[in-house]
């Protein structure tokens, strides 16, 4: 008997001594013993019995025994599985890849082996995953760190399977790990555990929603194994007279959410400002922000831990350093990977998370909560938390010798229109935008579109190539150069551009992105400060005025009308390609606008200082000299 017909006719044979004969059969057909591993693995897949057949048994040890590669393991859990189920088979493959432990590329590559072999599918039954997990203890916690990112591989958590598979993986595996982690006490396992759920879950769907969902379940786990290792901070000791506020951030580098803190302590700086600043950085060293932050008398701390050292260790020791150092307050920066623990365990008397972007249940033990909301008022209420809501405060960080730069990259795309969307590649990975993009570059030929990221994502690139459109990815870029080199921007959704967006209107670059009304989700820089600045009722009525006079042209014509819809969107972004005049003249106003409401930072500054002064006892003494 063939594998092929094998794998039609196998669940209708009568009884196991037939199904075994058969198998036996495919096997030993020719010369030489052969194992067909998706003819069998489709056998196991679509069969639920336990083969019971002496022969069979005899050829699974021999697989067993001899596998030396990934193809012979996949084909000795394929065998297995028709004896013991799948799930045991891959449970026995899963204990032999993590003991000992393979490296993480080689986990991967075996789990692309069962996934095209079809051990592993986006199908699996509930339950089924969790039966796949072999025995997990390990003699410490380093140990069950790499088990259980290991075992994260195998199931294939860290690329892109379909979301229904992924979320599997999240409810039968890594939740139920983290959550038990954290009864146990093992806040480095747990730990780690958020930052895998947040690196390859969270960013699976860019959205408030999605984030608020998922961290809901894990942060008062973790703030409560924090709570544990909590010591009571000792009495806060001013500086130069003023209280002294820690700000904590996970990296040294220049992305946006560090950006827009730089700029925000500048402009504390050149404030009569009531507090003593410093930035401690768990990780990195990035010499040009610490010399901003020099500059404006801020005090560094680069705490300089091992890039492989558990986050919860380093957490611990901050804790113990910012007690030593008598600090009124902690503000923590943006990513929750960390977060509720950290504030369970108790960093400083004041706790304050201040958000940048999403705003979820992260911090169960905050003291206060900082975050954007544009067109609001200054206090808002997300899923029920009260958060205190700050103007935006980012430098565009256009280089002085953009200009000269712009010119010679400009050439390296030859003429015609030049479309882009400069942001992270998660933020364009929705279909509806890459539907957007596809229409958009269709409707305007002759047009280049130009997409980044820290890497391409082959989905994309390959539906652009099917298009036939004009299309390149052009890596990590200094997006202060790109964004004026480009004729449009085009603003990724659901989830809009940061400081990029921003870069594209000090540039004079005419935008397209899709609004929201007041009070919804964030989505984006553009969206805030350019539509709901202008329609929200909490913005005073003469400043509306004057903002939305900036975006209109001499006849009153809105140079920007919202879109409210993914065809408006495709629409407007046609229209401005065609029309050069009319592309300029949006260009002009978000210019102006940028230059009237979002250079000045002394407001964002004053709002902040008085945030922290509302929950640090003795903050009401400026600096006068």
């Amino acid at each position: 008997m063939s594998w092929a017909s094998l794998a039609r006719c196998f669940g209708s044979l009568p009884d196991d001594r037939a199904r075994g004969d058969a198998l036996l059969a495919a096997v030993f057909a020719g010369e030489r013993p052969v194992v067909e591993l998706e003819a069998l693995a489709a056998v196991a897949r679509g069969w639920d019995g336990r083969l019971a057949h002496a022969g069979w048994a005899q050829v699974v040890a021999q697989l067993q025994r001899v596998a030396a590669d990934d193809q012979g393991l996949a084909a000795a859990a394929a065998a297995l599985s028709l004896v013991e189920g799948r799930a045991a088979a891959l449970r026995w493959l899963f204990g032999l890849a993590l003991s000992p432990l393979r490296t993480a590329r080689q986990l991967q590559a075996l789990h692309d082996v069962l996934w095209q072999a079809g051990l592993l599918g986006a199908g699996e039954a509930a339950g089924f995953l969790a039966a796949c997990c072999p025995a997990m203890e390990a003699p410490d916690e380093a140990q069950a760190i790499g088990r259980m990112r290991g075992l994260l591989h195998l199931l294939g958590f860290s690329v892109g399977r379909p979301m229904a598979f992924h979320q599997a993986v999240v409810e039968e595996v890594a939740l139920p790990a983290l959550l038990a982690a954290a009864a146990a006490g093992q806040r480095a396992l747990a730990v780690d555990l958020e930052a895998q759920l947040s690196l390859h879950w969270l960013r699976r769907e860019e959205s408030g929603a999605h984030h608020a969902r998922w961290i809901g379940r894990w942060a008062p786990a973790l703030a409560a194994c924090g709570r544990t290792q909590a010591l009571a901070p000792l009495p806060p000791q001013p500086v130069a007279g003023r209280p002294a506020v820690a700000i904590v951030a996970h990296q040294a580098n220049s992305l946006a959410h560090v950006q827009a803190m730089l700029t925000m302590l500048e402009a504390c700086a050149r404030l009569p400002s009531r507090f003593s600043y410093a930035v401690h950085f768990l990780q990195g060293a990035d010499e040009a922000v610490f010399a901003r932050l020099r500059a404006a008398g801020i005090a560094v701390v680069a705490h300089g831990f091992p890039r492989d050292a558990p986050l919860a260790d380093m957490i611990d020791v901050l804790a113990l350093r910012l007690r030593q150092a008598r600090v009124a307050a902690a503000v923590w920066l943006c990513s929750p990977i960390g977060l509720a623990y950290a504030f369970g365990r108790r960093l400083a008397p004041v706790q304050v998370w201040w958000s940048l972007k999403f705003h979820p249940p992260a911090a169960p033990d905050a003291d206060l909560r900082l975050g954007g909301f544009a067109g609001q008022g200054e206090a808002v209420q997300v899923e029920g938390i009260p958060w205190r809501n700050l103007p935006g405060s980012i430098d565009p960080q256009i280089p002085a010798d953009a200009a000269a730069q712009r010119a010679a990259l400009r050439q390296n795309f030859g003429p015609g229109l030049l479309l882009g969307s400069l942001a992270r590649e998660e933020k364009l990975a929705d279909p509806d935008f890459q539907d957007a993009i596809i229409a958009i570059l269709r409707a305007l030929p002759g047009a280049r579109y130009l997409y980044t990221g820290r890497r391409d994502l082959p989905a994309f690139r390959d539906r652009l190539q099917a298009a036939g459109v004009a299309a390149a990815f052009i890596g990590w870029v200094d997006t202060g150069v790109f964004a004026g080199v480009l004729d449009l921007y085009l603003d990724s959704f659901p989830l809009g551009g940061g400081l990029t967006a921003m870069q594209a209107m000090v540039s004079g670059v005419a935008p397209v992105f899709l609004a929201h009304d007041p009070g919804a989700p964030l989505a984006g820089v553009l969206d805030n400060v350019l539509h709901r600045q202008r329609q929200g009722a909490a913005v005073p009525a003469a400043e509306r005025a004057a903002r939305d006079a900036l975006l209109r042209d001499a006849d009153g014509t809105d140079l920007l009308p919202p879109l409210r819809s993914v065809e408006a969107y495709v629409a407007r972004a046609v229209q401005l390609g065609r029309d050069d005049g009319l592309r300029r003249s949006v260009g002009q106003a978000v210019a102006r606008y940028a230059t009237a409401f979002l250079l000045d930072h002394a407001a964002p500054a004053r709002a902040f200082e008085a945030a922290l002064a509302s929950v640090i006892p003795d903050a009401g003494t400026v600096r006068t000299a």
